[in-house]
């Protein structure tokens, strides 16, 4: 409801970039600081190994990096369905959901170990709750900025004001959201920490059924998808589907036991070391290959013929009768 600058004015810019800083913003930059550090507090507490921790973080960087581009893009193909003209303007939370889920999918077969993707599954775990406090604060700032606002409401839970463009009274449906976000983070963690494995399909579930209903709620006309449902809709549907998918696979391949196993053995300093030379990522493997073949194989003769020098030369009477058996 305070969609003003908090520093600066809205006349301040810099190469065409307005530089004011407005509490939208703090909202989104504090909700990510609190994604991380979720992380790196699950995953201390967990026992995961340094690298593999490591390796995530910088995963789940370039995953909300990557993740605001692709809400860009998603909420420009929807202006283009609804209006006819491509328009980078607003960015859809969905879009950035399916952008880091995408990168976190690459990075596993293209750029991970062995003994990061073990880990892998924890990462499924951890990641709902970090998800839904950045989520939570992201709301947050979409009702400062008046954007995602609910339908007009004599209701006593309407709020009137900045948060819509018209100022009506209408269903905060971000403050809804937002709650329910706060919610659901309490409730991961608590399933976390008791070792209930079901974080992730309870995540796209409930969440898929919220903002469904929140999406009756909603005012703010973004075009139509597939068979006629809004595009959040479509994708809150999807998110369903796939948790009840997790759920049958947890269970038939039992992945809450082995993961704790992972996490035992890592607290007793007991986990086994599998990292080969042969067991490299598609990444590693590629790079490998480029590698060699720019080097031509140097690296390979030369260390042929340094074996070579370090092997002591067979005296002469070995020789013959090595010669002498091949004959026979």
């Amino acid at each position: 409801m305070y969609n003003k600058p908090l520093f600066g004015s809205q006349n301040w810019s810099l190469f065409g970039m307005n530089l004011s800083v407005y509490l939208y913003g703090i909202c989104i930059v504090v909700g990510i600081l609190l994604c991380l550090l979720a992380y790196l507090k699950m995953t201390k507490d967990s026992k995961m190994s340094y690298k593999a921790q490591s390796f995530y973080f910088n995963v789940a960087f370039f995953a909300i990096v990557l993740g605001f581009g692709s809400a860009a893009l998603f909420q420009a193909f929807y202006n283009w369905r609804a209006t006819g003209s491509w328009e980078w303007k607003g960015i859809t939370f969905i879009g950035g959901l399916i952008g880091g889920i995408a990168v976190f999918v690459a990075a596993y077969f293209l750029f991970a170990k062995p003994s990061n993707k073990r880990w892998f599954h924890l990462v499924l775990e951890i990641a709902p709750s970090c998800i839904l406090i950045a989520h939570a604060f992201g709301r947050l700032g979409c009702f400062f900025a008046g954007c995602c606002y609910g339908a007009k409401t004599d209701s006593f839970l309407g709020i009137g004001g900045a948060m819509s463009p018209d100022a009506a009274t209408r269903y905060p449906t971000q403050l809804i959201e937002a709650i329910y976000c706060f919610v659901l983070f309490a409730v991961t963690v608590f399933m976390f920490y008791k070792k209930i494995r079901f974080t992730m399909p309870v995540y796209l579930g409930t969440y898929g059924v919220a903002r469904i209903l929140i999406e009756l709620m909603r005012d703010d006309y973004r075009g139509t998808f597939l068979f006629g449902l809004s595009p959040s809709t479509f994708w809150a549907i999807m998110m369903i589907l796939a948790a009840g998918a997790m759920v049958f696979l947890y269970i038939k391949l039992g992945r809450g036991e082995k993961l704790d196993a992972l996490i035992e053995q890592s607290k007793a300093g007991t986990l086994p070391v599998i990292e080969k030379e042969t067991d490299l990522s598609l990444f590693d493997k590629g790079f490998k290959a480029v590698m060699l073949k720019i080097n031509g194989g140097k690296k390979e003769k030369a260390a042929e013929t340094a074996v070579k020098k370090d092997t002591p030369e067979k005296p002469e009477a070995d020789k013959k009768e090595e010669s002498e058996e091949k004959k026979d």
